[in-house]
């Protein structure tokens, strides 16, 4: 009787083996169906296309508007360093001369302050005719002339008030791309100007690069006896901390091209904007 027990158990072993050998077949099937139901289930050609058409107007909308926002907050650090540094070159100039007087400096000449000895120089123009050829290239009849627009899109036909060359300055191009001007306030033509400020500069960040727009690339600001920068709120003192005011004068909203140094309030709205560019 020993032997049938044998074969008994043999065989249940048998029977077991095989029923798992069952089950894993069983366990590849169902993983095979599901694969096959999942590709069965998957995009035709015309939803793949559909989709990429989809993606491809969705990046057409944002990526302009994501490289806008990038190109804002480049342009509002560089004039915001550019500020700081005259700023800076302002108080050194106080504290060499002996004086609390901005005007009995070299910002009291613009010959002598836009030279080698206070920045950076690529190019130095002699004249305004040279400036406005050379420098700004903003000049009637020049090849590659530039024309500033204000943030609503004007273009100014003639030139930007602060370059036009009755209003006698000294411009340059830095080694940091920048071309400035820098005229004594009296000769901005600016209403309301008092006598606390001295000097005018006007700065293109990135020179004749585009997009030069008033407002994106090009501000303007004052310097005042104390060394202190201020923008169009100098103008019109009163003005300076009403929002509504400093954005019309800025985008050009108010349709006045008039405005001598609409490129100052820019600058001062975004002081007041905590140099947030949000216009």
């Amino acid at each position: 009787m020993e032997q049938p027990a044998t074969e008994w158990l043999n065989y249940q072993a048998l029977i077991r083996n095989i029923w798992n050998k069952l089950q894993r077949i069983r366990k590849f099937v169902i993983i095979v169906e599901k694969e096959h139901i999942f590709m069965r289930k998957g995009f035709t050609l015309s939803e793949l296309l559909l989709s990429l058409v989809i993606i491809g107007v969705v990046a057409t909308l944002t990526v302009p508007v994501l490289l806008n926002n990038v190109h804002n907050k480049t342009f509002v650090s560089q004039i915001k360093n550019m500020s700081a540094t005259i700023e800076q070159l302002a108080q050194d100039q106080l504290i060499m001369h002996h004086t609390r007087d901005l005007s009995d400096t070299d910002f009291g000449d613009p010959e002598t302050l836009v030279s080698d000895k206070n920045f950076l120089i690529v190019k130095l123009c002699s004249d305004e005719n040279d400036a406005v050829t050379n420098c700004w290239k903003t000049k009637s009849g020049i090849s590659n002339r530039v024309k500033y627009k204000n943030i609503k899109g004007s273009t100014y036909d003639n030139t930007l008030p602060s370059l036009n060359t009755a209003r006698v300055g000294k411009s340059a191009i830095l080694k940091n791309g920048a071309t400035i001007k820098y005229m004594l306030a009296s000769t901005t033509g600016a209403s309301e100007i008092t006598s606390n400020e001295v000097g005018y500069f006007v700065i293109d960040i990135n020179g004749p690069k585009k997009p030069n727009i008033l407002g994106r690339d090009l501000f303007g600001f004052f310097v005042t006896q104390k060394g202190k920068i201020v923008g169009g709120g100098a103008e019109v003192p009163s003005h300076a901390t009403n929002a509504g005011y400093l954005r019309t004068h800025c985008t050009g909203e108010d349709n006045n091209n008039g405005i001598k140094v609409r490129e100052a309030w820019c600058y001062e709205k975004l002081v007041a904007d905590s140099w947030e560019m949000d216009y």
